[in-house]
């Protein structure tokens, strides 16, 4: 089975989440990732992607990038955040076409992943 992560242009860790949270509230357009502006508001994920993930059968793990690039250090380079296919290490959603997403277009792309 083909395994995909989602990566943050986040940091881990309980003090980052909070500034994260602040920034998204304070600022939303000067927030630097876009996933978590689609995917989320200030209290959480958005009720369309939770029930989107509930019902999901890809196998699709969720990682912040200082986690990643010490993971997958081969991406350094790689602007983020990304959609990645781990089973062929390609950029399935690169940073850019993340930005011109709206929700229902990321599950879109994602259903049609699971059709085949």
């Amino acid at each position: 089975m083909k395994q995909f992560v989602f990566v943050y242009n986040a940091e881990s860790g309980v003090f980052n989440k909070s500034f994260d949270f602040l920034h998204k509230l304070v600022s939303p357009s000067t927030y630097s990732c876009s996933l978590c502006a689609l995917t989320h508001h200030g209290f959480g994920a958005k009720s369309e992607w939770k029930k989107y993930l509930s019902e999901s059968s890809l196998n699709l793990s969720f990682i912040y990038k200082d986690d990643f690039i010490s993971e997958y250090p081969e991406f350094l380079n790689v602007e983020l955040p990304i959609f990645l296919d781990l089973s062929s290490s390609e950029v399935a959603i690169s940073a850019k076409e993340m930005r011109q997403l709206t929700l229902s277009s990321l599950i879109d792309q994602l259903k049609k992943l699971e059709q085949g």
